[in-house]
């Protein structure tokens, strides 16, 4: 009896390591079907994936990685993460704690194009937590931006090319101003003086018997040629500022606003820069051609009573405001619609503006007035 119930108990006990054994070759079994599920995931998605501990050693890769490298037979633990992409103390300790990192980084490599050449790989690092081995990992996962950024480098230079052709089109467009203005004092003016010298001429030697109906043509022909004489001079200082260049942009805006706001009898402040710093002329004329088309605008549109100009010189850029107490309009509405007025000129402003990498923003309400902020950039001040 002794020797059978040995017998059945040592039967019982194989039976049970058989069963763990079956178990455990089954669990394996399952464990590499997963492992090798997961790889074959990982190998068909087009993203860089790599699976890393806190020190940066490479637990898993996947295909796309391994063709990034052009090493199909890369052994991931050769390879260090932070080494890799370049990693900085600063973000290894991120990455150590957890934190979510992106970065971007470019290698040599023939990935998606079967050449070589510098490819900018975008990888975003999170933590992962890994169910099979009950650590916490890092899962690194790569998307190549090279094309993008390509593309985004020739809209930059696209840009620039059209920002430098838009400079010299200003530029040409003032220098005709300028010649026209010339022309216009130099021909006109002379013409216009010649003749008021000849009209009072002609009334210091009319006689004393004249009729009066001669003499009222006479002294309203002078008048009308002194209006004309102002108009001219306008028109000419219009065409071409030349105050900036006698007295500097600072104070031509000062002088022009207070023109203007004497015309229509409205209330004008001015607040100046503490420092005035020298501008290139194309930026002094976008400023000062951008401060003639608000004050028309408001002249035109706004019906208000007060003006506020102020202008201020800070790092790198100068920032000018005109703001009006008027009717104002729906400003961001009327954009949005592609309504906004023809003739209100804040296209041409913002034109000019972005020719010279500015930016100009409109802040205007129906009864809340309007507001016109422009920064263009000066380079180191």
């Amino acid at each position: 009896m002794i020797w059978w119930f040995l017998l059945g108990g040592t039967v019982f006990i194989i039976l049970v390591l058989g069963g763990i054994i079956v178990v455990s070759l089954i669990s394996q079994k399952r464990l590499r079907r997963a492992q090798i599920f997961t790889q074959q995931v990982l190998d068909r998605t087009s993203a860089l994936l790599v699976l890393l501990d806190r020190d940066g050693v490479m637990v898993r890769t996947n295909a796309a990685f391994k063709k990034a490298l052009s090493r199909e037979n890369v052994d991931p633990a050769e390879l260090n993460f932070y080494s890799f992409a370049a990693v900085s103390p600063a973000m290894k300790r991120q990455i150590r704690e957890g934190e979510e990192l992106t970065i971007e980084r470019s290698f040599p490599s023939r990935y998606g194009h079967g050449q070589t050449g510098d490819r900018v790989i975008q990888w975003h690092i999170r933590p992962f937590e890994d169910g099979l081995s009950g650590t916490t990992l890092r899962i690194a996962t790569g998307i190549d931006i090279s094309d993008r950024k390509e593309a985004e480098d020739r809209v930059t230079r696209q840009r620039e090319r059209l920002r430098t052709l838009s400079t010299r089109l200003i530029r040409a467009h003032e220098q005709e101003r300028e010649r026209i203005a010339r022309e216009i004092h130099d021909e006109f003016g002379q013409a216009l003086t010649a003749l008021r010298v000849n009209l009072v001429e002609l009334e210091l030697d009319l006689p004393e018997s004249i009729s009066e109906t001669i003499f009222d043509r006479l002294v309203d022909s002078k008048q009308l040629l002194e209006s004309s004489l102002k108009s001219m001079r306008t028109l000419a200082h219009e065409l071409r500022p030349s105050i900036i260049d006698d007295i500097g942009l600072v104070a031509a805006v000062r002088s022009y606003g207070k023109k203007f706001a004497k015309r229509l009898q409205l209330d004008f402040e001015f607040q100046p820069p503490e420092n005035e710093y020298a501008l290139s002329p194309e930026t002094e004329i976008v400023i000062y051609r951008i401060v003639q088309e608000a004050c028309t605008n408001i002249a035109k549109h706004a019906e208000a009573s007060s003006v506020r100009l102020s202008m201020e010189f800070m790092d790198s850029q100068v920032r000018m405001v005109i703001a009006d107490d008027g009717r104002g309009f729906d400003y961001r509405q009327l954009k949005d619609e592609g309504e906004l007025p023809r003739g209100i000129g804040l296209l041409g402003m913002e034109e000019r503006v972005t020719s010279l990498g500015g930016n100009l923003k409109v802040d205007s309400a129906s009864g809340e007035g309007t507001r016109i902020t422009i920064t263009i950039p000066t380079g180191d001040i």
